[in-house]
């Protein structure tokens, strides 16, 4: 986990490897100071090695209360370990509220 960019706007921030149960709390705890603050908040997830159901329930928490601030929560990189987590768990339609950008855009 590293901050990459802040400004009252918007926080950038890179997410790399095993993002599982036994890293959710740190997660948790790092991301909560922007996940609380008014902007919005972009996640690079293009280094991210294994990621489980208990990450993907943070992730849409995290979209949840965004959407609340009226602000978004942005998944960006090519990462197809995201898209095999959501399909596996037929999670589609429940996820479909998260805005995923690929490094291109």
């Amino acid at each position: 986990m590293q901050l990459l960019k802040e400004n009252a706007e918007q926080v950038q921030i890179a997410l790399s490897g095993e993002l599982t149960i036994y890293q959710g709390q740190a997660l948790y705890e790092f991301l909560t100071p922007w996940i609380e603050k008014n902007c919005e908040l972009v996640l690079d997830i293009d280094q991210v090695t294994d990621l489980d159901t208990s990450i993907l329930q943070l992730l849409l928490m995290i979209n949840k209360v965004k959407g609340q601030q009226q602000q978004r929560c942005v998944l960006k990189g090519d990462n197809p370990l995201l898209h095999q987590v959501i399909e596996t768990l037929g999670a589609n339609n429940m996820v479909s509220r998260l805005v995923v950008q690929s490094n291109l855009e």
